[in-house]
């Protein structure tokens, strides 16, 4: 019995004892923005969901999908992408985001950590990819930075404890 091959663009399956491709959910309103970024990741050997609105990102998560990476547009109309980001870390509390949006200025995503951010339109298909890679790697700094944190938390409550024992 043979099985028909994988449409045209779609990357090789991870071979066999190596780690699973990274989950990406990528939204974005405009159809040929969410084609090109798909596209583009793929191609690139992540396995990338499109959603074309906040609303269909978060029912996505809420049914429990899992995702290592949420890349969104800021302007979705109804829910933009800062309340979208919100709202998914409140579903995996430490997702990388990589925001993107035509005016890339820090101050105006504010409150929200964000590992990568990225100009639209791109300047080139390269630097998609490159905000994904800044994105993951921003987030493993992140979670050492936590991991640091806690341990230095509980080395600072056993000397109290051991203190109040002398």
């Amino acid at each position: 019995m043979s099985t028909s091959p994988p449409p045209p663009g779609t990357p090789p399956p991870a071979p066999a004892g190596a780690p699973a491709r990274k989950r990406i959910l990528a939204v974005d309103d405009e159809p040929s923005a969410r084609l090109l970024i798909a596209r583009v990741l793929q191609r690139a050997g992540y396995d990338v969901t499109p959603a074309s609105s906040a609303e269909e990102a978060l029912e996505m998560l809420d049914k429990g999908k899992r995702f290592d990476l949420l890349i969104t547009d800021k302007n979705l109309p109804r829910i933009n992408g800062l309340e979208l980001i919100r709202k998914a870390r409140q579903v995996i509390a430490d997702i990388p985001v990589v925001l993107i949006t035509a005016a890339p200025d820090a101050a105006a995503v504010s409150g929200e950590r964000l590992e990568a951010y990225l100009a639209k339109p791109f300047k080139n298909l390269n630097a998609l990819e490159e905000a994904v890679r800044t994105a993951f790697e921003a987030n493993k700094v992140h979670l050492a930075r936590q991991e640091m944190q806690r341990t230095l938390n509980d080395l600072v409550s056993q000397l109290q404890a051991r203190n109040k024992t002398s």
